[in-house]
């Protein structure tokens, strides 16, 4: 979340660089910095031995590689926002259907919308929910499943920004 500038496997760091914003990855001791790629990236996630990423440009869309930086496949082409991997899914905001919700296989398939749910500002999840402001309500905080189910509206005032993290929304 946050953008997806750094993500860690306990072992080395990845982060996107500020020369053309490329990944890097690094021991988490700050050794060993190597870079991964050349494309714009942002919403970095590492699981299972690979880097997923989304890269704007020439060539947008969802991207994954290696950890070594091998094997990079384009796995969804188009533009999107708020990409993070959740519970062996990758969702993200899909800028060709009005931004909403859409998910997908860590291997590019079973692309679908999780319900009508839009306006979907400051997108959090956490333990089976996600969080998020909805502008054309005031900037209101409201919570729903992950597949856009038992929408509730959470508060009555605006929110800025929405973080969930160990139970707690800030």
């Amino acid at each position: 979340q946050n953008g997806g500038y750094a993500a860690s496997d306990g072992e080395w760091f990845y982060y996107r660089s500020n020369d053309r914003m490329s990944i890097y990855k690094m021991r988490l001791d700050g050794s060993e910095k190597t870079k991964l790629n050349d494309q714009q990236s942002s919403y970095i996630g590492v699981i299972d031995g690979y880097v997923y990423y989304y890269a704007s440009g020439g060539n947008s869309g969802v991207w994954r590689m290696k950890t070594d930086g091998s094997q990079q496949t384009c796995i969804y082409s188009g533009t999107l926002e708020d990409m993070c991997i959740v519970d062996g899914r990758i969702y993200f905001k899909n800028s060709l259907d009005g931004l909403k919700l859409y998910s997908m296989e860590l291997s590019g398939t079973d692309v679908h919308r999780e319900g009508d749910l839009d306006h979907l500002y400051y997108l959090a999840f956490w333990d089976g929910k996600m969080y998020w402001a909805n502008q054309d309500d005031g900037g209101c905080l409201y919570r729903a499943n992950y597949d856009g189910s038992e929408a509730t509206r959470l508060t009555e005032n605006a929110v800025d920004t929405v973080r969930v993290a160990d139970g707690w929304i800030f």
